[in-house]
């Protein structure tokens, strides 16, 4: 963690990197994760009063929220500087600090941001001002800086160090303190007109502060503190490097630590003792916005990709249970589309909004790490459009597609990337071999492309559509399908002639477990065919959302990924029990079963439980209430029955046996 705020003795927020904001309402016993629309670094944090608060991180971003942090947004600031410091003297006047000397100042609660000349060049990393007028500015090379006009203008102080000063705090207008690397500590009692310094340990100080002339704080890899002015010190090591420090204003008693692994420390004493309250936070946040595309290597493995930040989700029980094996990408980078060669081998593609080009992760070892393919690219990224899909023929070949008719073609596995001709400049939504020669690309406009040499070149095909393709599927290298304006289209001679399918939807997902068995969803249908596409038929899906994808492991197996984080499983080839998987915050256990009397269902949500028999009549119904219930089941016939507990959130489906 890299700050620290507190606006009363129970409520505080802590920051860090990843986009990581945290928040407490207990005195700093437990903390919550909170989105905050980001994935930057996050640098410092500060509230006004109880619900407005501000947060400064890396490429200029400020982050506000007016209510108490459940919703937070980004600022218009006018600088690209990392932002190290944010202070505020009252509900509308605050001033933030960063690289290259970058002071930018406020007048009306962030609406907008006046960038104010400080006279360095060097790194600020700490603001401290006592009013509106008068203020301190502290960083590289030894640089304070002074105001006492608004940041009009800025004095610079002498400091009589070259040493890095992490943070200066004034008290009043003669007293003001500064740590710095190194162990050094700078004290004036004149307003900085000239300052006395000591060194009070080996290791880096990060943050300083002070409650009265007599008695303050200053934290590193120990927590030091003195009663006299700064004369002499109490060591106290918390075995954390500690970054920053809270004080609320109403209880001068609680001293807030935060540092390194998550680590945060409590005090109810004025730093006489502390308690940690928690180690070893991930510095992460694996906010999930909506799934965008998965992938199945085998039936148990699979992966989810969010669109946002770059997020990937794993199982390695066939849905049961996801965890995150990646997060951490920026914010401004979302993902379109992943695809797994092998069981070890993955990649997904997408698009950096920041700096406009497309990206393309791989992993090697199932998702455990993920590595950009242009790191070492000026942006990171490839071209300067998003990249939709993405296919690999085998270890060393794959194709990418994406915006404005951009394929890029590898040789190497991903080393490298040389563009392709498409002679369209239409946007290409997915991609398809059906051998390791043959392959299609649908896009919009009616588009659909061929290759018959490995993508080395492509050929335009005639669709007999002139709206969006966004999805397209291929069981051998002559038939395939494509989804397009409330239509399937076929083709049995590799593209050359389609037929066409009414729907009343646009499917955006087809995929086949065979050649005859086949899915295709879009909007909140499913449908599924069992003569290689010839008919469909419509089949219950069992979700209000919409549905952006569908994938089976095998005849039977399969999943729907879709908004609003829908999950949903089969195994019966999506027939009688099409049922959710759920992420671990929601829990439904019914028992006993088999059961001759009555079941028990304990579940964390008011919902309705409906049992079905095998031909499918609903045969009871019952009001379900958070905790256990008791359901009777005494007059059922002996058999199986389908039980569906729905609530608000979720659709559990399973199986009960009546004995």
């Amino acid at each position: 963690m890299k700050d620290v705020f507190f606006t009363d003795t129970l409520t505080g927020y802590a920051v860090g990197v990843a986009g990581t904001l945290i928040k407490t309402t207990d005195g700093g016993n437990n903390w919550n994760r909170i989105y905050c629309g980001v994935w930057d670094e996050l640098n410092s944090v500060y509230f006004t009063d109880a619900y407005t608060g501000y947060i400064a991180g890396e490429r200029g971003r400020i982050l506000k929220t007016t209510d108490a942090g459940q919703h937070w947004d980004s600022l218009i600031t006018n600088t690209t500087r990392t932002l190290y410091s944010i202070v505020f003297v009252n509900s509308n006047t605050g001033y933030a600090a960063g690289d290259s000397g970058t002071v930018i100042k406020t007048t009306n609660g962030g609406t907008t941001w006046n960038t104010l000349t400080s006279g360095t060049a060097n790194r600020l990393l700490s603001l401290s001002f006592i009013d509106e007028n008068n203020g301190m500015a502290t960083g590289n090379n030894g640089t304070a800086l002074k105001t006492t006009d608004g940041g009009a203008t800025w004095q610079p102080l002498n400091t009589g160090t070259i040493t890095v000063l992490n943070a200066v705090y004034m008290l009043d207008n003669n007293h003001v303190f500064i740590c710095g690397n190194a162990g050094l500590f700078l004290r004036s009692v004149n307003g900085g007109a000239d300052f006395t310094d000591s060194t009070l340990t080996t290791t880096n100080n990060n943050d300083i502060k002070f409650i009265n002339a007599d008695t303050g704080f200053v934290a590193g890899k120990n927590f030091l503190r003195t009663t006299d002015g700064g004369q002499t010190w109490t060591f106290y090591n918390l075995n954390k490097e500690v970054l920053s420090l809270s004080i609320p204003a109403s209880n001068h008693n609680k001293v807030y630590s935060v540092g390194y692994d998550g680590s945060i420390f409590v005090s109810d004493n004025q730093g006489a003792s502390f308690s940690s309250k928690l180690t070893n936070l991930q510095t992460y946040y694996s906010y999930i916005d909506d799934y965008v595309d998965f992938f199945f290597t085998d039936a148990n493995t699979g992966y989810i990709a969010c669109n946002l930040a770059t997020d990937v989700f794993k199982t390695t029980d066939g849905g049961t249970n996801w965890y995150s094996c990646h997060g951490g990408g920026l914010p401004d980078e979302f993902i379109y589309d992943i695809y797994f060669f092998n069981i070890d081998t993955g990649y997904y593609c997408g698009f950096d909004t920041w700096n406009q080009v497309g990206i393309i992760y791989k992993t090697v070892n199932q998702g455990n790490t993920w590595i950009n393919l242009f790191d070492s690219s000026p942006w990171g990224g490839i071209g300067l459009v998003a990249l939709r899909s993405i296919f690999f023929i085998n270890s060393n070949i794959g194709i990418t597609v994406g915006n404005s008719g951009v394929i890029y073609k590898t040789i190497d596995g991903g080393q490298n990337w040389a563009s392709i001709t498409s002679g369209i400049s239409n946007t290409l939504n997915k991609i398809f071999f059906a051998t390791d020669s043959i392959g299609y690309i649908a896009g919009s406009g009616g588009k659909i492309l061929k290759t018959t040499d490995g993508g080395d070149h492509w050929t335009p095909l005639t669709s007999g559509t002139t709206s969006d393709i966004p999805s397209i599927y291929f069981i051998n290298k002559d038939t395939g399908f494509v989804g397009t304006n409330n239509m399937i289209l076929k083709t049995t001679d590799g593209g050359n002639s389609w037929v066409s399918v009414l729907l009343n939807f646009t499917p955006t997902s087809i995929h086949f477990s065979g050649t005859d068995y086949g899915y295709a969803t879009g909007g909140n249908k499913i449908i599924k065919t069992t003569d290689g596409g010839n008919t469909w038929n419509y089949m219950h899906s069992e979700t209000a959302n919409s549905i952006y994808r569908i994938f089976f492991t095998d005849s039977l197996t399969g999943y729907i990924l879709g908004s609003n984080r829908t999950i949903l499983k089969t195994v019966t080839g999506g027939m009688v029990n099409t049922n959710p998987v759920f992420l671990p915050n929601s829990y439904v256990k019914i028992y006993p079963n088999p059961s001759a009397g009555s079941i028990t269902i304990d579940n964390n949500d008011d919902a309705t439980i409906r049992l079905f028999d095998m031909s499918g009549k609903l045969v009871l119904t019952k009001q379900l209430y958070s905790g256990e219930n008791q359901v009777d089941i005494s007059l059922l016939n002996n058999g199986m029955y389908i039980a569906k507990v729905i609530s608000p959130k979720n659709i559990r489906t399973t199986k009960i046996i009546k004995n």
